[in-house]
Formats: structure tokens, C-alpha cells, sequence
């Protein structure tokens, strides 16, 4: 299992042609959350649907949060998330500020990750 750091590319006025790369099962994924201006853009071409999970090491006032999931259909997925809080963030350690999640699918996703 290893731990991948992601690539953001700014999207501007000039268009943006997005790299993927391909997310698997047994990776642990991160991005800067780059002030909540970041989109994750989720594909799925594997024939079962996809669960992206973020972790959430972070509270908020004291409260605790479980980690979201989001769900990428199978074969035709297509799926942005964006609008991610500081509650993403990771509180601690050498990822400290990133957005953490997981992936279950051991093939056919991929992500970019997008600035806006």
C-alpha cells in the first residue's frame, strides 16, 4: 500500500486538457485542498461502481465527522466533488493540509484533481 500525492493543474481561461491517473484498492490518494478551490474528478469505466472514501482527521468545535463517500456508477462514471471544507483537511503530520480518500475498485478509475 502506498500513499500517492496528486498532481493539481489549474484550470484557466485558456481551457485545460485534465491528466488522470488511475486510482486503485490498495493506494491511499492525496491532494492539496488548496483553499476549497479543488475538484476531483472521478471516472469509472470497471463494470462495478466505485466508492471513493475521504478521511476526516479533522473536528470541528469538538465535533467529530464520519468519513463521506461518494459513489462512482460503474462503466460510464462520471463524477466531480468539490466544495471541500477544512474539515478534509488532514490535521496532522507530514499531510497536513491535504484531502485524504481511498478508492474500492482495484481497476478502471481514474481522478484528476483540478484548481479552479
Amino acid at each position: 500500500m502506498a500513499d500517492v500525492d496528486l498532481t493539481v493543474e489549474k484550470i484557466d481561461r485558456d481551457g485545460l486538457a485534465a491528466t488522470y491517473t488511475a486510482i486503485n484498492a490498495t493506494d491511499t490518494y492525496f491532494a492539496p485542498r488548496k483553499d476549497g478551490r479543488l475538484i476531483l474528478h472521478f471516472k469509472n469505466t470497471g463494470g462495478s461502481g466505485a466508492t471513493i472514501t475521504f478521511d476526516i482527521t479533522q473536528t470541528q468545535d469538538g465535533v467529530s465527522y464520519a468519513d463521506p463517500t461518494v459513489t462512482v456508477p460503474a462503466t460510464t462514471g462520471d463524477i466531480f466533488v468539490g466544495g471541500l471544507g477544512a474539515v478534509y483537511e488532514v490535521a496532522s503530520g507530514d499531510d497536513r493540509g491535504k484531502v485524504k480518500f481511498t478508492n474500492n475498485q482495484a481497476t478502471g478509475v481514474t481522478v484528476a484533481a483540478l484548481e479552479v
